[in-house]
């Protein structure tokens, strides 16, 4: 483990290596919560703002499917976010876990 416990009270130093996987398990909630807020934006403007009613006009849906291209890049930018903060407090808790038992 890193040097800079060794100052830390061993009370404290216990407490991490016992609970300390547990910062990861956080890490992770919050990005299931990113990932989801993601995926129900994309799916509810999807559905009830570009989607909900058609433009018989070309300028108009052009207009429409351009506004819809973007928002997409927006919400799926947010989803691959989510995605790898869930990823990364998935490995940090497993690593933790692991540095807590040595």
């Amino acid at each position: 483990y890193p040097d800079w416990v060794e100052h830390l009270p061993k009370s404290i130093v216990g407490l991490i290596k016992k609970y300390g996987w547990i910062y990861g398990v956080y890490i992770a909630i919050g990005g299931i919560v990113f990932t989801i807020f993601g995926i129900f934006a994309r799916v509810l403007s999807h559905n009830f703002i570009f989607g909900g009613s058609q433009f018989y006009d070309p300028f108009f849906a052009d207009i429409n499917n351009q506004a819809w291209s973007g928002f997409s890049a927006i919400t799926g930018f947010v989803i691959a976010i989510g995605v790898i903060i869930t990823v990364f407090g998935i490995v940090l808790a497993l690593s933790l876990k692991k540095w807590g038992k040595k």
